[in-house]
């Protein structure tokens, strides 16, 4: 299917204009569609000569945006990170005092948290607990 709508051509067209103005050469590989809602049928861009076809499901500066804009996959993948890194952390816990286990939870663990705030808006309760959990877990393990 192609985008009839006046504004998606307008939007690529006014893009490739940019490019060729400043004397720069749109990369098709690093370009994607992302069209978020519910719909039943694929859908793709033409941008000069090649045809972008939609994705469910992308990688941007480090998150992974889906097209339901849930987070969820970004936020799983960043549970696990910090769980390991807790788990590391538990097993040197006996060899560290307790500023230098709240040092690396806050370091390790907690920073994993804190890039890209605005995904924790549209997470669901089953990830919000699983994020409590590892919290729950990591003050624990550093004041026992």
């Amino acid at each position: 299917m192609y985008l009839n709508d006046l504004f998606y051509l307008n939007d690529t067209s006014l893009a490739i204009e940019w490019f060729d103005y400043n004397y720069l050469k749109l990369n098709e590989d690093k370009c994607h569609l992302i069209i978020s809602g519910h719909k039943f049928e694929n859908v793709w861009v033409k941008i000069g000569d090649t045809k972008i076809w939609e994705s469910q499901r992308q990688k941007l500066l480090g998150v992974d945006i889906d097209r339901q804009l849930k987070f969820d996959n970004f936020i799983f993948s960043l549970c696990k990170k910090a769980s390991r890194k807790l788990s590391a952390l538990a097993r040197l816990s006996s060899y560290l005092k307790i500023d230098q286990k709240r040092v690396l939870m806050k370091s390790f663990i907690e920073s994993q948290f804190s890039y890209c705030p605005l995904t924790w808006m549209f997470h669901g309760r089953k990830a919000n607990n699983r994020i409590n959990n590892l919290h729950e877990r990591a003050l624990r393990i550093v004041y026992k």
